[in-house]
């Protein structure tokens, strides 16, 4: 082995025994939180951040620390699921379009399960993939998925 070849190797391991920093978190922002309010179901606009050590769920127009909605550790998580939705598209004909009768819209749920506790959530159609992707390496649980033809 040459000296050069040498240098490069040692440098190489040390490199990959170093600690690395803390990842940076990765926010969704165009997430809401469905809840029930007496007989009505409400929406609420949150964030979801993904730190390393857990999910943070912030309300979307804060974002101070004291205004976490929920803090799950991934190793809490129980089940994921996924399920994507079709629904006619009534205020479009209304408003635009007769023809927009004919075609569906997609709305995707996302229901999260963690210590005994679950909570549903409607994802936005450019963050759901990513959202679903991160859950599913961050928590290592495989994600059930149900979608409506």
């Amino acid at each position: 082995m040459t000296t050069m070849a040498m240098f490069l190797a040692i440098g190489l391991t040390l490199v990959a025994k170093m600690p690395l920093a803390d990842e940076e978190p990765i926010t969704f922002t165009k997430t809401k939180l469905v809840y029930q309010e007496g007989d009505d179901s409400k929406t609420k606009k949150v964030r979801f951040r993904f730190e390393t050590e857990a999910l943070v769920i912030h309300d979307e127009k804060k974002l101070e620390k004291s205004n976490v909605i929920i803090r799950v550790p991934w190793s809490d998580f129980e089940e994921i699921t996924y399920e994507r939705s079709k629904h006619p598209r009534a205020k479009t004909a209304i408003f635009l379009s007769p023809f927009a009768l004919f075609s569906k819209g997609k709305k995707h749920w996302l229901y999260l399960t963690f210590r005994g506790d679950s909570k549903l959530f409607q994802m936005d159609k450019k963050e759901y993939q990513a959202i679903l992707m991160n859950l599913e390496s961050k928590t290592g649980l495989d994600i059930e998925r149900v979608i409506e033809e």
